[in-house]
């Protein structure tokens, strides 16, 4: 069991800190303007972008949540009497 929880746990950190570095990587070149060009606001662009924006939001909240789980599965394999 304490191989598995540290295989898990390890799994999820790496997936967790990639989609987060990915996403944080993202969301600062939407930021200057390197990813797509600031639209008029209120235009259908502008709309797509700030969908992109909060779809950026939850998948890098997803990557810190992964992170966590990661982190307390191998702290838990790691305090295990197995």
């Amino acid at each position: 069991m304490k191989k598995g929880l540290t295989l898990v746990g390890g799994v999820l950190l790496i997936v967790g800190l990639a989609v987060a570095l990915i996403t944080n990587h993202y969301e600062a070149r939407m930021d200057l303007g390197v990813a797509t060009p600031a639209p008029q606001a209120g235009s259908r662009e502008w709309e797509a972008k700030e969908r992109r924006r909060r779809e950026v939001d939850w998948l890098f909240s997803v990557g810190l949540a992964l992170t966590a789980a990661g982190v307390v599965l191998q702290t838990w394999a790691a305090w295990s009497e197995d």
